[in-house]
């Protein structure tokens, strides 16, 4: 009984996607672009699971349609 009550209470450990997502809240809440696409990639570098991270690169970063398409593929694939 124990264990099962320490279990629900106990901290739970950030995971690297969890502290990639974090860092994208940051990103969202900068006005600058350029500090915005400098998080999401810090965010990519912690985590390659954050699908945020290449949404945002998709949006701001993409210098074409192409490019903005692999993007958003990229983050499906890990989202």
């Amino acid at each position: 009984m124990e264990s099962f009550i320490s279990a629900i209470f106990a901290p739970r450990a950030e995971s690297a996607t969890d502290k990639a997502q974090d860092i994208m809240y940051e990103a969202w809440d900068q006005a600058d672009p350029r500090k915005r696409i400098a998080l999401a990639n810090t965010a990519l570098t912690i985590s390659p699971l954050c699908a945020d991270a290449y949404v945002l690169l998709a949006e701001e970063k993409a210098k074409s349609t192409k490019e903005a398409l692999e993007y958003y593929r990229r983050g499906r694939r890990r989202g």
